[in-house]
């Protein structure tokens, strides 16, 4: 493993999972069937495009660690692309509400403007409707 970091130009840098695998001569399907876990998911916590759960990650380190004899973790692999749970809650959240309010100014268009001496107030429709 060490000569893999040393090729990558001696910059201390963590090895990914598919790295500490390959290293130890270990399939894809062994590792699978120590984690019990598909193989596919196995080839998509390699793939840094790819999220995962720290749970899937947690177990997959974990059968790693007893086969190979030392202790992984998650923040000793590099490119484990962990999927947050309450950062993508937040982050559908905000695009719902960016949605929602792009079809609220689409569903009330603009009718006129009441112009006073320093302001203009915008009248849509519905207020219109509340008014007659």
């Amino acid at each position: 493993m060490l000569e893999a970091i040393l090729e990558k130009g001696g910059i201390m840098s963590m090895p990914t999972l598919r790295e500490i695998r390959e290293s130890n001569y270990i399939s894809r399907k062994e590792l699978s069937d120590l984690a019990n876990v598909s193989e596919s998911t196995i080839v998509r916590i390699e793939d840094p495009t790819h999220r995962t759960t720290q749970e899937v990650a947690a177990k997959v380190l974990e059968a790693l660690s007893k086969r190979v004899g030392k202790q992984f973790s998650i923040d000793d692999v590099d490119g484990l692309n962990i999927y947050n749970v309450m950062r993508d809650r937040k982050q559908r959240t905000k695009d719902y509400q960016r949605k929602y309010n792009e079809l609220d100014e689409a569903a009330y268009p603009l009718v006129w403007s009441v112009e006073t001496e320093h302001l203009t107030i915008p009248l849509h429709t519905t207020w219109l409707a509340a008014l007659l």
